[in-house]
């Protein structure tokens, strides 16, 4: 206990530090920590909210072509069950065992793999899901592929810094436990700034392929879904450079873009671009080109008709003619 202080450890953060002790501190005198329960409520909440919609979301699924709009749906489900499925885990084992670092730090991994992987997925198929030719299954697949392949070599770059190199302000002294510190705060930092250029990449694509009804439903939400995925990202990158240079303030701004990560992704990626089309009679995964293809449709169809009301006036005269004669 004497060597439990700051002093023999200048680079740690105090265990009662408000942004460390949430992580940490347990509900009363139970095993319970705060943190995974604070994760684990809303999670549960948007599940239940999934079970209730779900006969009416099956039903929209089998009338809609779009192959994009189904994999969205698998993804939030996915990711609303990941996270639920890691806390209840994380809960479990510390129950059991207070001491199991390890395992929580490879149940940690596990989630941000596949948060990453649907983070990636989605991004893609949105940023390309204008164009009819790229709602298709091969196109899914491929970005799928894509998407797990980045994910995977992050996740064990990742994996293996937390594991042989952790950062040392994430120990409790008290415990000896190490908290999950996402292979340290520079490569936080170095990760959420590249994510930082994907949205704004996927911000200036969606502006550069503006059309007249960019701000209707499907449009505005397009943006809110890349501007709050960048401020998250940019709330960690943030964290992880003051963490990098002994700032411990840092600490709460990377738990508040962890919270936002693994309790909004899922609702916000519901709300943005499958609530527009399960709200609606018809289901369609074309963001920008959907007026221009129904004025296409009326320019046809008024075409159409006009031809048949044409043809039925001369078939009509020429049989009037016939009988005259």
């Amino acid at each position: 206990p004497f060597f439990q202080d700051t002093f023999f450890h200048p680079s740690l953060i105090k265990d009662d530090a408000p942004c460390k002790a949430i992580l940490h501190s347990n509900i009363g005198h139970s095993n319970l920590r705060v943190w995974d329960i604070l994760i684990l409520t809303p999670n549960i909440v948007f599940i239940m909210f999934l079970f209730l919609r779900l006969s009416s979301i099956r039903m929209k699924l089998r009338t809609t072509n779009s192959h994009a709009l189904r994999m969205i749906h698998s993804l939030v489900v996915a990711a609303a069950l990941t996270s639920a499925f890691r806390c209840f885990t994380a809960i479990l084992l510390y129950l059991v065992n207070p001491v199991h670092d390890v395992t929580d730090t490879l149940i940690w991994q596990t989630a941000h793999l596949i948060f990453l992987t649907s983070e990636l997925i989605v991004g893609i198929l949105v940023m390309t899901g204008g164009k009819v030719d790229n709602d298709t299954v091969s196109h899914c697949k491929r970005v799928m592929v894509l998407a797990a392949i980045i994910a995977v070599v992050v996740s064990s770059v990742q994996l293996y810094l937390e594991l042989h190199q952790p950062y040392y302000g994430y120990l409790v002294l008290a415990t000896d436990y190490h908290l999950f510190g996402y292979g340290g705060p520079v490569f936080l930092a170095i990760i959420s700034f590249v994510m930082i250029l994907f949205y704004f990449a996927m911000f200036v694509v969606g502006i550069s392929s503006a059309r007249l009804d960019t701000f209707s439903p499907s449009g505005y939400r397009y943006f809110l879904y890349s501007l709050a995925r960048l401020l998250s990202y940019a709330m960690a990158t943030i964290g992880g450079a003051m963490l990098s240079v002994k700032i411990n303030s840092g600490m709460c701004l990377v738990n508040l873009a962890t919270y936002l990560y693994f309790v909004t992704f899922a609702p916000l990626v519901y709300f943005c671009f499958l609530q527009p089309h399960f709200s609606t009679s018809q289901s369609s995964f074309q963001f920008s080109y959907r007026s221009h293809l129904d004025e296409e449709d009326e320019y046809h169809e008024d075409d159409v008709y006009g031809n048949i009301s044409t043809n039925s006036n001369i078939i009509i005269d020429s049989n009037m003619a016939d009988q005259k004669f």
